[in-house]
C-alpha cells in the first residue's frame, strides 16, 4: 500500500491538513451539540437538587451496576465472536480486550471510531478488516432491529408515550430493514460488484479491492446459519436484560422508580439516539434524550436527569476500566512480535 498516492499527498502535507481542519470542524460541532443538549436537559434543574440525589445513591446499587454491566460486555464479546467463526475461531480473551477498546472508544470519540479500531485490530489473529467490518455490520443492523422490536412492543403498551419516539422508532425499523436486507442480498451481487470494481478502481489497487470485497462478503455469510443465529439473538436478549436490571436498579437508587416498560423505553431510546454519532460519546444528547422520553410519563425531571447522568457516568467508567486494560494487554501480545 505504499505506493498510493494518498502517502504521498500526506507527506507533502495536502492530505493531512485537510484531515485535521476536518477533525476539528466535527468536534467543535459536536461539543456544541453536547452544550446544547446539556442545556436543554438540565434547565430549570437545581444542581443542589442533583447534588443531594447524587449523595443518596447507594453504594451497593453502583457496585452491583458495574456487576451487571462488566457482565454484559463479555457477553458483548461472546456474541462478537460467534459471528467471526465464519472465519476461523479466534481467542475469546482476544475477542473481549478487541472488542472492550473498541466500545471504550465509542463512547469517548466522535463518529464512532471504536468500530473501525474492532474491524482493524483482528488482523494479528489472522482476520482480515473487510470480513471484521461486515462482522461488526452485521452485529449492528441485528442489535438495532431487537432494540425496534422491543420499543414496538413498549410503546404499544402506552398510550401517551411521546410521539417523536414513536416517529423514530418506525425510521429505526425502516433502517434496520434496509441493512438487514442488504447484508442479505449483497453476497448474490458480490460478482457484480467486482466487475463494476475492475471498471472503476485503478489497476494498482484493483487486488486489494477485489480481497476486500470477497472478506467482506464472507463476513455477511455469517448470517446464513441458523443455529448461530440463534445463539447471537439469545445473547442479545441476555445483554439487554442485564442493561435493563441494572438501569431499573440505578433508577430505585435516584428515586426514579422505572417500571419494566419505562426501563424499557429508556434502554431502547438512548441506544437508538447513540446509533446516531452526533457528539463525542453523545455526552448530552444521552441526558436530552432520557429526560424527554421519561418525563411525560411521570418521572420527575431532576431525577431523570439524575439517572441519566449516573447511567453514562458508569457505563463510561466501566468502559474506561476494561478498555484500557485492554489497550494495554493487546500492546504487550504484539511488542515480542516486532522484535
Amino acid at each position: 500500500m505504499a505506493d498510493i498516492p494518498k502517502v504521498e499527498l500526506a507527506a507533502k502535507g495536502w492530505f493531512r491538513r485537510p484531515a485535521r481542519v476536518a477533525l476539528a470542524i466535527r468536534l467543535c460541532g459536536g461539543l456544541a451539540i453536547s452544550t446544547a443538549c446539556l442545556w436543554l436537559a438540565a434547565r430549570s434543574v437545581p444542581v443542589r437538587e442533583l447534588q443531594k440525589i447524587a449523595q443518596s445513591l447507594p453504594l451497593w446499587v453502583v457496585l452491583l451496576y458495574l456487576c451487571a454491566a462488566s457482565s454484559s460486555l463479555f457477553l458483548r464479546a461472546a456474541r462478537w465472536r460467534l459471528l467471526l467463526i465464519e472465519a476461523k475461531p479466534v481467542p475469546q480473551g482476544i475477542v473481549f480486550a478487541v472488542n472492550s477498546a473498541g466500545q471504550m472508544a465509542n463512547n469517548l470519540l466522535p463518529a464512532r471510531l471504536g468500530d473501525l479500531f474492532r474491524a482493524t485490530n483482528l488482523g494479528p489473529v489472522g482476520i482480515s478488516g473487510g470480513f471484521a467490518l461486515a462482522t461488526v455490520f452485521v452485529e449492528r443492523v441485528l442489535d438495532t432491529g431487537f432494540l425496534v422490536f422491543l420499543s414496538a412492543i413498549a410503546l404499544g403498551s402506552l398510550s401517551d408515550a411521546p410521539e417523536w419516539l414513536g416517529r423514530a422508532s418506525r425510521v429505526l425499523a425502516g433502517v434496520a430493514c434496509g441493512g438487514l436486507v442488504f447484508a442479505l442480498l449483497m453476497p448474490f451481487f458480490g460478482t457484480a460488484v467486482l466487475r463494476v470494481g475492475e471498471i472503476c478502481v485503478p489497476r494498482r489497487w484493483l487486488a486489494t479491492f477485489q480481497r476486500l470485497v470477497d472478506q467482506f462478503l464472507l463476513g455477511l455469510g455469517s448470517l446464513r446459519h441458523g443455529r448461530r443465529m440463534f445463539q447471537f439473538m439469545l445473547l442479545t436478549a441476555t445483554i439487554w436484560a442485564l442493561d435493563g436490571a441494572g438501569a431499573w436498579e440505578l433508577g430505585r437508587g435516584v428515586g426514579a422508580d422505572l417500571s419494566p416498560v419505562l426501563t424499557v423505553l429508556l434502554l431502547t431510546s438512548v441506544a437508538l439516539a447513540s446509533a446516531v454519532p452526533l457528539s463525542p460519546g453523545n455526552l448530552g444528547v444521552y441526558q436530552m434524550v432520557a429526560v424527554a422520553v421519561l418525563t411525560p410519563l411521570g418521572v420527575n425531571r431532576a431525577r431523570a436527569l439524575a439517572l441519566a447522568i449516573a447511567l453514562q457516568f458508569l457505563i463510561i467508567g466501566n468502559l474506561l476500566f476494561w478498555g484500557l486494560g485492554s489497550v494495554w494487554f493487546l500492546g504487550g501480545r504484539r511488542r515480542p512480535e516486532r522484535r
